[in-house]
Order: C-alpha cells, then sequence, then structure tokens
C-alpha cells in the first residue's frame, strides 16, 4: 500500500481491519476486480478508500481525496439524492439505489447508477462503501446486477427484494438465518409470511404511505420465524427503480434480540421521551447545567419555560390513551418547528414540556406568546379536531435563579399561575407568587393527618329571630390549629382542601362530630336547637353521599330535623345531576338546605327551583352595603323578592351593629347572623351561654 504515498500506512491498515472482519472478505476482491468506481469512506465520511476507476470516472486522483470529506467532492451536485442526503440515509443504517448524476473535477455531470451501504460493525455505522457505475456505458449492466448480488448475499443483515406487487423475488443468506426459511421457501411468497400479529393495518399502511411519499422507511417492527417465535428487528426498506421502469422494493432486516442491542434501546430510554421522541427530563436537566457554565464567559441570558397542557388529562381520560400519546407527538412535532434548536426543547413529565429560549426582559414576550398562539390552534389527531389550553410558567437566569434545579422548580411553580388565570395563560415567575404556592403547598401537606393529630376543632355561630332576638338555630364552623402552620383561616384551608379532595373526609369529620355533639347535648338534657353545616361541591358529588350521611345520623340515633346543610352557588359548575340526586335524597329525609353566600355567584333560576330550598343567606358584602349604597338596597330587596317567590326564610349574614340589625329588620329579613348577637363560640361556651341562659326555640 507504500504505492498509494507517503503517511498513508496507518488510513489503510484501519481499511484492513475492516476487510479482514468476518462476512466482510469479499469486499478486497470486490473493490480490486471491479469495472467500476467505489469509495470507501470512514465513519467521519472522509474518504480512506479508492480505486483507480473512480479516479477514471471522475478525474480526482487518490492522494488529492484521501482523508478528505467526501462532500468536498460533490458539493455541487443538487436534488434529492445529493450527497448529504444519500450520506444521511447511509449513516443511519440505509442501503441507497439510485439513479443520479454527480460532477466530475471539471465539473461536468457524469449520470451514473449510485449503489451504497454501510459498514455495521458492532451495531455501528463505522463507515460505507459507494460504488457508482456509469450509465453511458451500457454493457454494465448486467455487471452491476452481479455487483449487486455478490454484495448483498454476504453482508450480516438480511435482506429481501420484492417486485411492485409485493411478492418476495430474492433473498440472501442473513435472512435464512434470521428467519428461518430458505431461498427456495421464501420466493415467490408474500411478506406477510413473516407478520407476528403484533402491529395494526394503520402502522403498515403508515409504512407503504411513507414508502410512496419518501421512497424509504426505517423503524423497528416484530416479526415471526418459520418455527413462529417472535423477534424485534430494525427495518429498513426503500423503493428502487429499474432502468426499464420496474419498481422493486429492497428490505434490510437487523435482528434486535442481542443483548448490545438491548443495552442501546436500554441508552436511548435514558435520554430520551419515548412518546414523542424528545430529550427527557434528565438530558434537559444536563442541557441547562451546560448553558450555565458557558454563561460564565459568553454572558447568555435565557428563560426556562415549562408548559402545561392543561386540558390534557381531560383529553386522556375521554377518548383514551392512545389518542393522548398521538397529540403529544403531534405537539412535539409543532414545538420543533417553534424553537431555533430541537436540544432546546423536551418532555419532562406527562403533560409538561420544557423550552429554553434565549433573551431577556421584554424581548421574550414574542417568542413566548408565539409559542401559545400557535399550540392553541387545533390538532388533527385521526379525523378529529382538537384544541389544548397550553399554560406557561417562565423562569429567567440569571434574574429569578442561577440554578438548574431552580430554574426547572421555578418555572413549574409559574405554570401553576398561569393554570388558574382565566385571561393570561403566561405566567412569569416572581418570589411573591412562590411564597404563595410554597404556602399553599405546606397547607394541603399539613391537611392530611389533621383530624389524627387532634388538630380541628367545631365553633358555633347563633342564627337568632330579628324581631325577637330568640336562638333558633346554630351554624357550626370549622377552625385548624396546625402545630406545624399555627392557627389556619378557613378561607385559606377550605379552597385546598376542596382542589385537592381533602374536604370529602374533613366533611364527614364536621358531620360526625356535630352529631356527636348534638348526642352529648341530649344526654345531658339541653334544649338543643338544629346545628347547620356546610357541604362543598366536591362531597355532593360523591355517588353515596345521601346513603353515608344517612348513616351517620342513624349510628348516634340523631333526628334529621336536628341538622341542616348549606350550600353555595358555586356547584353550579360541578356535577349538577349528581348533586341534584344527592340533595332530593336528603330533602326526602328531613334535611333543611340553605343556599349560603347568596348573590356572590351565578345562579339559574331554572336550577334554584330544584335544588329543593328552604332557607337563603344574603352574603354579608350586601348587608354591610346597605346601610351606605341605595343601589345595593334595591338588590338586596330583589333578593327579598325573589325568596318570598320560592316560599323561603331568610337570613342575614355579617350582622355587626345595631345600624345593620335595624335595616335588616327594616328590609325584612327573618333571621340574623353576626357579632352583633354572638362570635363563634366553642361548644361549652355556646352550651353555657345559649342553651341554658338565653330563650331558644327548641324543637
Amino acid at each position: 500500500m507504500n504505492e498509494y504515498g507517503k503517511g498513508e500506512n496507518l488510513i489503510y491498515t484501519d481499511l484492513l481491519h475492516w476487510v479482514k472482519r468476518p462476512g466482510m472478505a469479499h469486499f478486497n476482491a470486490l473493490f480490486k476486480g471491479s469495472a467500476h468506481a467505489v469509495l470507501v469512506l470512514d465513519a467521519r465520511q472522509h474518504v480512506v478508500y479508492c480505486n483507480p476507476q473512480f479516479t477514471s470516472l471522475f478525474g480526482h486522483q487518490r492522494e488529492d481525496i484521501v482523508e478528505k470529506p467526501v462532500l468536498g467532492l460533490f458539493q455541487d451536485s443538487g436534488g434529492a439524492l445529493s450527497p448529504p442526503n444519500t450520506l444521511d440515509r447511509v449513516f443511519k443504517g440505509e442501503m441507497v439505489i439510485a439513479e443520479t448524476e454527480r460532477q466530475d473535477i471539471e465539473k461536468k455531470r457524469v449520470p451514473v447508477h449510485l449503489f451504497a451501504y454501510p459498514l455495521i460493525d458492532d451495531d455501528q455505522v463505522t463507515g460505507a462503501v459507494v460504488t457508482y457505475i456509469d450509465r453511458t456505458v451500457a454493457e454494465g449492466n448486467r455487471e452491476m446486477a452481479l455487483l449487486f448480488e455478490r454484495s448483498l448475499k454476504n453482508i450480516n443483515d438480511g435482506v429481501m427484494i420484492t417486485d411492485q406487487s409485493g411478492t418476495i423475488i430474492w433473498v440472501n443468506q442473513a435472512f435464512e438465518r434470521i428467519t428461518g426459511y430458505s431461498e427456495e421457501e421464501a420466493k415467490g411468497q408474500n411478506p406477510r409470511i413473516l407478520n407476528a400479529g403484533v402491529h395494526t393495518k394503520a402502522y403498515f399502511n403508515a409504512m407503504w404511505q411513507s414508502l410512496e411519499n419518501r421512497g424509504f422507511w426505517r423503524g423497528e417492527i416484530w416479526n415471526r420465524r418459520k418455527d413462529q417465535s417472535v423477534y424485534r428487528q430494525r427495518l429498513s426498506t426503500s423503493r428502487m427503480q429499474s432502468p426499464d421502469g420496474e419498481t422493486y422494493y429492497i428490505a434490510v432486516i437487523h435482528e434486535l434480540s442481542d443483548p448490545d442491542d438491548i443495552q442501546e434501546r436500554l441508552a436511548t430510554l435514558e435520554t430520551t421521551d419515548p412518546v414523542t421522541g424528545l430529550s427527557n427530563r434528565g438530558t434537559m436537566k444536563s442541557f441547562i447545567r451546560r448553558k450555565l457554565n458557558r454563561s460564565d464567559y459568553n454572558q447568555d441570558r435565557f428563560a426556562v419555560l415549562t408548559i402545561e397542557i392543561t386540558n390534557f388529562h381531560e383529553i386522556n381520560d375521554t377518548i383514551g390513551h392512545s389518542f393522548g400519546d398521538k397529540l403529544l407527538k403531534a405537539i412535539a412535532d409543532r414545538l420543533l418547528t417553534l424553537v431555533p434548536d430541537p436540544d432546546c426543547l423536551g418532555r419532562i413529565g406527562g403533560d409538561d414540556f420544557l423550552v429554553v429560549l434565549d433573551g431577556e426582559g421584554d424581548e421574550l414576550d414574542a417568542p413566548i406568546n408565539g409559542l401559545v398562539e400557535q399550540l392553541e390552534q387545533a390538532f388533527a389527531i385521526e379525523d378529529t379536531m382538537i384544541y389544548i389550553q397550553p399554560s406557561v410558567g417562565v423562569s429567567r437566569f440569571p434574574v429569578d435563579c442561577d440554578d438548574t434545579d431552580d430554574l426547572m422548580q421555578t418555572a413549574t411553580l409559574a405554570v401553576g399561575y398561569a393554570r388558574e388565570s382565566v385571561v393570561d395563560h403566561v405566567s412569569y415567575f416572581s418570589k411573591t407568587k412562590a411564597d404563595e404556592i410554597r404556602r399553599r403547598f405546606l397547607i394541603a401537606n399539613q391537611l392530611k393527618g389533621a383530624a389524627k393529630r387532634q388538630e380541628w376543632e367545631l365553633v358555633y355561630q347563633p342564627i337568632v329571630d330579628v324581631l325577637t332576638g330568640n336562638l333558633v338555630k346554630v351554624e357550626a364552623l370549622l377552625r385548624w390549629q396546625s402545630h406545624e402552620l399555627g392557627r389556619v383561616s378557613p378561607g385559606e384551608f377550605i379552597p385546598i382542601a376542596e382542589k385537592t379532595g381533602q374536604i370529602i373526609d374533613i366533611g364527614k369529620w364536621v358531620l360526625e362530630d356535630v352529631c356527636s355533639q348534638l348526642a352529648y347535648w341530649r344526654k345531658t338534657g339541653r334544649n338543643a336547637v338544629p346545628v347547620s353545616v356546610n357541604l362543598s361541591v366536591r362531597q355532593l358529588e360523591q355517588e353515596s353521599f345521601s346513603t353515608g350521611f344517612k348513616g351517620i345520623l342513624k349510628h348516634w340515633r340523631i333526628p334529621s330535623e336536628w341538622i341542616q346543610v348549606e350550600i353555595t352557588e358555586t356547584l353550579s359548575k360541578g356535577n349538577l345531576p349528581r348533586i341534584l340526586v344527592n340533595l332530593n335524597a336528603l330533602s326526602r329525609m328531613g334535611i333543611r338546605i340553605a343556599i349560603d353566600d347568596f348573590g356572590t355567584g351565578y345562579s339559574s333560576f331554572s336550577y334554584l327551583t330544584e335544588l329543593g330550598l328552604n332557607d337563603m343567606k344574603v352574603d354579608q358584602s350586601f348587608i354591610r352595603a346597605t346601610a351606605q349604597e341605595a343601589d345595593t338596597e334595591k338588590l338586596v330587596r330583589a333578593m327579598l323578592q325573589i325568596a318570598e317567590g320560592l316560599g323561603l326564610q331568610t337570613v342575614a349574614e355579617g350582622v355587626e351593629t345595631e345600624c345593620h340589625h335595624e335595616k335588616i329588620k327594616a328590609l325584612g329579613f327573618t333571621y340574623g347572623q353576626g357579632y352583633y348577637y354572638a362570635r363563634p363560640q366553642r361548644a361549652e361556651v355556646f352550651e353555657r351561654e345559649w342553651l341554658t341562659t338565653k330563650q331558644n326555640k327548641s324543637i
């Protein structure tokens, strides 16, 4: 090999290392005896060998091209089969057979038959062999066919060629070894003899569509051997056309059953999301860390975005997980068209994507808003148009954080605000928001086990007759003294308990404690009054709620007329049919029902008449404003007329002064509740001050 020039021994030692491997020896004889141009490339796509016929055909001298990038030889050759496109396919493990053109050293176009196939060593593409046959030489056609057959016959991967109708016309020795079918058994058959029944008809339709539209398909597939055992393979299928216009399909089969392939698959799963093909959380974390390290010397400024598909779970649960996976893939594909670098995009959780955008300050607004606008456009999935609701949380480096974990965490915190916003679906991180979110988390966490830690307590606030001042009923109100958080306001923990679903167990505890207290008052001879308890939408949406409610009353032997329940207008946002079933069941049991905080929500007269109401409690904000605002007084009078029309007794909430008391008496309220009459009191205080020393209406 010294004849090829000084310094080339190492290169050709590498080439000999290739051609001496098992299954590769035929290449050495092939290159020396071939009448056609041959190039051998290494993993870098650099030339490591060319034969004299290549020099003759294209005019490039061996010493000028060895160790040079092959793209430099044919850089002006264009079209779909230009060198970059051909090399991309070959170095992905595909064989390429085509009629095309390449430019020689004088820039003249040379029509050639091109045959390129990868050199695979330990399942890695370590190089490629490319053969060019001058199409102007007619007698070359026969030799090309011989070259093609000799090359394919001995490679390690299975090869199958079919005609246009899909009938197998040729297979190599590796095909026989992998499938168990001899050449004689396979010829004349359809590839369906290998079908393992794992993939759907739609899967194969997509494969054929790719072959027709793009000329090739590559992917993993499960097939069945002659002995009926099932195996996994990597399949590369290409469409080729003969000089006389006949279409053929060539399939290259690489078996994926050995430990190395399994390790390769595991390695891919460690870095890539299997549904979308995007980087996973760990990979994105590494990407942000590298970006932070570089920022020390290039002064990078960037933002980390968490994009949550707020309605994804609803779509997934309604249409199915398979549909949901396709939607996630479609979202990923659209995001790839919107971000400047695919490395800046990943899927980090169920319906969460992460994007890294360069920039700072106001210059981030336009690209972020553009992402949202594009994601709000419809997605066509299985002939269904789907609209998603993206929520975006933004954390900026270095303004908000300068650490990888903190950037990702604060972007996720910010997305919580975007999710809850009715108007703005983008939320930038701030310390105030973070403190609020952390506070909510602590409350939700401490709510668990609060009953076992005996942190709950009920207090009782009297409801009196406005005209006589007599006690007619009492409302039980929940208080929470947390060992960790101290006193937590109901206005703070009740919404969180409703959101997390913990309100269901809390509501059960309240009813049990009220019934226990009523049983105690009865046992001690107290002249008890009805107790009102608050119900949440989440409780009333439980199918067995009314049955459980009745069971608690029965356990404590509490008459139903001793209990009243209060609901709010927010129940119209819940599962109203289920809620009505439970309320009607309570009403049939003799439980009185009051609508609480009336006027603060949205009430439809059509459903108000279906709730089985007995009382209307007008929110304290109206009571307090009535004394100063004439318009508010008109609203309150309208509410009282509604109550009268529905046959409801009325309760004024938030009566704090004598002025309030006189006003509600003048307006015609039935009952009053507020600090003017009594603050919420512990059971023993209420018992002492109201059940023994005050006149009360007994039941």
